[in-house]
Formats: C-alpha cells, sequence, structure tokens
C-alpha cells in the first residue's frame, strides 16, 4: 500500500540512516526548537523536583505532627524544603522562559510566512522540485532591503507629518 501512495519502503533506495546521525539531528531540533527542548530536558527535571519537594513537605509535616506530641524536631528539614522550592521554581522559570521563546518563535514563523509565502533556500547547483517552487536567498536579500527602505520612507513621512501638523 505504502508504494501505491508513491512512498517507498524504508529498505528501498537510499543509504540507511546512521542512528549517530540520527541522534546528532534529533540533538540540534532539541537546542533549536523550545518545544523539544521541554520535553526532554525540563519535563524529567520538573517532575524529580516536585516529588522530592513534596517528600521534604511530607517530612517536614510528619515532623510537625510528631513534635505537636512531645518529640524533638529534626534539623535541617526546613533548609531541605526551601533548596527543594528553589529548585522547583528555577525549573518553572525556564520551562516560562522556554514557552515564551516558543510563542515568539511561532509569531516570527506567522509573519515569515505572511511577508515571505515561499522558503528561502541557499541556491545549489542541482535544485530538486520543491526548491524550485522557493525564493532563492540573494532575491530574500534584496526583498528585505526594500521592506526595510520602505519602512525608513514611511517612518520620515509621518515624522514629517507630525512636524507640519505642530508648526500650525
Amino acid at each position: 500500500m505504502a508504494a501505491s501512495m508513491g512512498q517507498q519502503p524504508p529498505s528501498a533506495s537510499g543509504p540507511p540512516q546512521n542512528p549517530a546521525a540520527a541522534q546528532a539531528q534529533a540533538q540540534k531540533e532539541a537546542e533549536v526548537d523550545p518545544i523539544i527542548k521541554i520535553k526532554q530536558l525540563l519535563l524529567p527535571r520538573l517532575k524529580e523536583s516536585l516529588v522530592a519537594l513534596m517528600k521534604v513537605a511530607g517530612q517536614i509535616l510528619h515532623q510537625n505532627s510528631i513534635s505537636d506530641e512531645g518529640h524533638k524536631q529534626q534539623d535541617g528539614l526546613q533548609q531541605a524544603y526551601e533548596k527543594s522550592i528553589e529548585e522547583f521554581y528555577a525549573i518553572c522559570d525556564q520551562l516560562e522562559v522556554n514557552l515564551r521563546l516558543a510563542l515568539e518563535m511561532q509569531a516570527q514563523q506567522i509573519d515569515s510566512n505572511k511577508y515571505t509565502p515561499l522558503p528561502v533556500t541557499i541556491p545549489k547547483s542541482d535544485m530538486t522540485m520543491s526548491e524550485q517552487q522557493s525564493v532563492p536567498y540573494p532575491q530574500f536579500l534584496v526583498t528585505v532591503k526594500h521592506q526595510i527602505t520602505f519602512a525608513k520612507d514611511m517612518y520620515e513621512m509621518l515624522n514629517e507629518f507630525t512636524k507640519k501638523l505642530t508648526e500650525r
């Protein structure tokens, strides 16, 4: 069925993927994509931190119930609790930063798709069909320069307008 849809089975033409290369590609994506970074790096640490925090909080609660009965309190639990809660908050802060980064990247991608609907490619000698339907990098640079010039012209016109308006 895969062959009938234009796809080839994995064992067909092409060299098999190197596991080390696939792992390096996944690691490179994790460095760039904040969502992957959150899933791989922060969520396991967040779970561990929350478990440690709850364990220390439970120990403190147990210690407080024992001390109500007149037994001696253990020292160091309060410091362990403060350390655990600081670690938890630090991971939450990292999570927030990465989620904000993901939102900014999404907004940038939306703007990029709006103003440059075709993908930008670096010219190569052998172009595939999908690359022929894209904007070459030099042409993209020209487009960006035109947009910057247009923005500067608009800024100058608005500046002149406000000066003339205030003079009257």
